[in-house]
């Protein structure tokens, strides 16, 4: 990496947050995340692997088994019982969290919004969701109150804060009192984010790689403050939290004993009654 190539790469770091980047003329950056995961592609290519889609796709962008795991995790602070029946997701993409939250709770309902049109239309075909029209800032085809759970997984770290802070109300907005959030972030202070910040870049699909891609890392400070008054920081639980790199958990043994040091991560969690709640009414939990 040339000094200017290392000096444009700390200037869009900072200005990441705001939705800018600095370019070459005539270069075309990976703005969203639409295109991120090529629909036509993918389902040839998890049909020729003899794979569901979304185990495809888990395996592929990430490492099997780590959608499960965080579905486990939502499962583990309650968010997943019998009693949830309608449930509203953000970027769904190839339905790999809806998938197993539908087995998991098996809801009444359950709404979609994503602004990949492929995928919102294959999600709502295969899995017999409802799927709304995503503007990228509002949930605003749900009605207020009317969701026991609302989760996004995947999403806010690719969009700009503000555009986080605006999905957070309105998350707030459609969950019902006593109800759950689950919004997933990436930590700023994790070995992740400090082998992002020193390697050089690498591909995250066919063809963009992780420097075409925006990714917001925050530490919990700055989450909170992402929070509207209606929500309340309740519980956090870690899936990668001393993994530097998924394909350690591809290395025989190693990758046996990471996964083991990851499961002894406990939930930390701390219950508020939000002060803008009636008294004697929950504060709903974000997490």
């Amino acid at each position: 990496m040339t000094v200017g190539q290392a000096l444009l790469r700390g200037v869009n770091r900072a200005l990441g947050p705001l939705g800018f980047r600095l370019g070459r003329s005539g270069y075309v950056a990976f703005e969203d995340y639409r295109g991120f995961i090529p629909f036509a592609r993918t389902l040839a290519e998890a049909q020729a692997a003899g794979l569901s889609v979304t185990d495809y796709v888990d395996s592929h962008y990430n490492v099997a088994g780590a959608t499960q795991a965080t579905v486990d995790r939502m499962a583990e602070m309650g968010a997943l019982h019998a009693g949830v029946e309608r449930v509203c997701e953000l970027g769904p993409g190839s339905g790999r969290y809806l998938e197993k939250v539908q087995k998991a709770c098996r809801p009444t309902a359950y709404e979609v919004y994503e602004t990949a049109l492929d995928w919102r239309d294959y999600v709502v075909r295969t899995f017999g969701v409802v799927g709304h029209d995503a503007d990228g800032v509002s949930l605003k085809q749900t009605a207020d109150g009317s969701c026991d759970l609302v989760h996004a997984h995947k999403v806010f770290p690719g969009v700009p804060f503000l555009s986080t802070c605006r999905y957070l109300v309105e998350m707030a907005r459609v969950v019902r009192p006593g109800g759950h959030v689950i919004a997933e972030f990436y930590n700023a202070r994790s070995l992740r984010h400090l082998v992002k910040r020193i390697k050089p870049p690498t591909a995250v699909s066919h063809t963009t790689h992780d420097e075409h891609v925006f990714t917001r890392y925050d530490d919990a400070s700055a989450i909170r403050r992402y929070l509207p008054p209606e929500l309340d920081w309740v519980a956090t639980r870690g899936i990668r939290v001393i993994t530097p790199l998924a394909g350690v958990l591809r290395v025989p043994l190693l990758g046996a004993a990471v996964r083991w040091a990851e499961q002894q991560d406990k939930p930390r969690s701390r219950v508020r009654p939000s002060r803008d709640l009636p008294r004697g009414q929950p504060g709903q939990p974000a997490c």
